[in-house]
C-alpha cells in the first residue's frame, strides 16, 4: 500500500486524507478461504480504537468513528502489516456486523494535519494554501482481499485557519472535499 502526494506545497489551507469508508460485511461468493488466508498471514499490530502508526507512506489511523452503529454485536477492526515480496505492507483487517447498509469506520493513512486531530501529523507541508498549488495529485497502490463492503476515498479539507496544536479544530472547517474512487457492496 503506497500513498505520495507531489505538487508546490508551501503553506497553510489543505488537509489530504486518503481512506477507506468501511460499511457492514456481508458473505458473497468470494473465495472466503483465500481472504482467510491472506489475513492470517498478517501481524496484528493493534486493535485500539483511534490507534495511529507511522509508516513510510503516512500514518496509518484506526478511526472506528461510528463503531456505536455495530450496537452490541461483536466487531472489531485491526491495524496490520505483512512482508509481500520483502516488502513490510500496513493495513487493516476489519470485521463488522452484517446486513445494515451503515458506515462504521473510516481506517485512514492520514499526510498533513487533520481539524479532526491535528497532532499527530505525518507531512508537515500540509495544511498548505491553495493559491499557493500549482498542481496536486494523490497515487496510491491497493491490495484489497474481502468479502465485505468498502468504499475507497480521499478527503481533504478546506479550512478557515491553518490548522495547529493539539486540539480538534472542527469549526474551522470550510469544506469537505471527498473523491469517492471505488465502491463494492457485496450482496446489497
Amino acid at each position: 500500500m503506497a500513498s505520495t502526494v507531489k505538487g508546490n506545497m508551501r503553506t497553510h489551507l489543505l488537509i489530504l486524507i486518503p481512506a477507506l469508508l468501511l460499511i457492514s460485511c456481508n458473505n458473497s461468493s468470494i473465495d472466503i478461504e483465500k481472504i482467510e488466508e491472506e489475513v492470517s498471514s498478517a501481524k496484528v499490530i493493534s486493535c485500539d480504537d483511534f490507534q495511529s502508526i507511522t509508516t513510510e507512506n503516512g500514518l496509518l489511523y484506526n478511526n472506528v468513528w461510528n463503531k456505536r452503529a455495530a450496537q452490541n454485536h461483536p466487531h472489531s477492526q485491526c491495524l496490520t502489516s505483512k512482508t509481500f515480496d520483502g516488502k513490510e505492507q500496513q493495513g487493516w483487517t476489519w470485521d463488522w456486523p452484517e446486513g445494515k447498509r451503515v458506515i462504521y469506520a473510516y481506517p485512514q493513512i492520514k499526510v498533513g494535519a487533520s481539524p479532526w486531530q491535528p497532532s499527530p501529523s505525518f507531512n508537515n507541508t500540509f495544511p498548505v494554501k491553495i493559491s499557493s498549488l500549482a498542481s496536486l495529485s494523490l497515487s496510491f497502490e491497493l491490495d484489497i482481499l474481502t468479502n465485505s463492503n468498502y468504499n475507497i476515498a480521499s478527503s481533504m479539507w478546506v479550512t478557515k485557519t491553518r490548522v495547529l496544536g493539539a486540539q480538534p479544530q472542527p469549526s474551522s472547517i470550510a469544506a469537505e472535499i471527498m473523491v469517492l474512487f471505488d465502491n463494492f457492496e457485496a450482496g446489497l
